[in-house]
């Protein structure tokens, strides 16, 4: 009998040693587990770090070179931007055909033409000429590529010339309603011509027309079959101003 006690009980100090052994393992598995997804985390956490820190300095290195791209722009440009505007002497121009030449010659990436409707050759310049310069046209990274350089004089002329084009044009439209009364006409027709002066004094206030009579009190007895002469006066700039209406006897 007491035999099977000491057999039983060290049964049990082995099943206890057994589970105590386990239980340990189990414990040293857990930790070594939470270590290793500690450090997996904290590999992530650097690398995405990294990572941004990538990100980062390449934007930075980016925005570098646009900057530099934009300043090499604008020093390319300021060369020829000086010469920009109206009224320039000849010896301007040369000046700016001097810089156009040296920069082709230097800079074959941004060659810059001359505008073929303008000026191209610096012996056509005259010594006491005026002249206009525009920067005309850009390439798709912004450098200046054309350049028009045109006569001022030619310019102003032209313009001159299509005012006052325009100024006859418009003298002769107004005019028209009346010369075709001009002379001997019917009563009739001087209705009509009464009319239209009336007419025109209401749209036109610029230019009105007076009526006058050597003869002729009023202008409302008038009859179709009588015959009448009339007589167009111009004001200083060529539009008719006064027009005479004689009764014929």
């Amino acid at each position: 009998m007491s035999n099977n006690k000491n057999t039983i009980i060290i049964i049990l100090i082995v099943l206890v040693a057994i589970l105590i052994i386990a239980l340990t393992g189990a414990i040293v598995y857990i930790v070594v587990q939470k270590d290793k997804g500690g450090l997996a985390d904290n590999r992530t956490v650097v690398e995405t770090n990294n990572q941004n820190n990538s990100d980062k300095i390449g934007d930075l290195n980016e925005n570098v070179d646009n900057q530099a791209e934009n300043m090499a722009v604008q020093q390319f440009n300021a060369q020829f931007s000086t010469y920009e505007g109206e009224d320039l002497s000849a010896t301007q121009i040369r000046s700016l055909f001097s810089a156009i030449n040296a920069s082709n010659e230097s800079n074959s990436d941004h060659i810059i033409e001359l505008n073929e409707e303008g000026i191209t050759d610096a012996n056509d310049l005259e010594i006491a000429g005026r002249y206009n310069v525009e920067l005309s046209s850009f390439d798709d990274d912004g450098y200046v590529n054309e350049i028009t350089i045109t006569d001022s004089n030619l310019e102003s002329n032209a313009s001159d010339d299509e005012q006052q084009a325009t100024e006859t044009m418009d003298k002769l439209i107004f005019n028209s309603q009346f010369t075709s009364y001009v002379g001997e006409i019917t009563g009739e027709q001087l209705n009509k011509l009464l009319d239209t002066i009336q007419k025109s004094n209401n749209e036109n206030s610029e230019h009105q027309i007076g009526v006058k009579s050597n003869n002729l009190r009023d202008f409302r007895g008038i009859t179709a079959e009588k015959k009448y002469t009339t007589v167009l006066t111009y004001d200083a700039n060529g539009y008719i101003n006064v027009i005479n209406i004689d009764e014929n006897v």
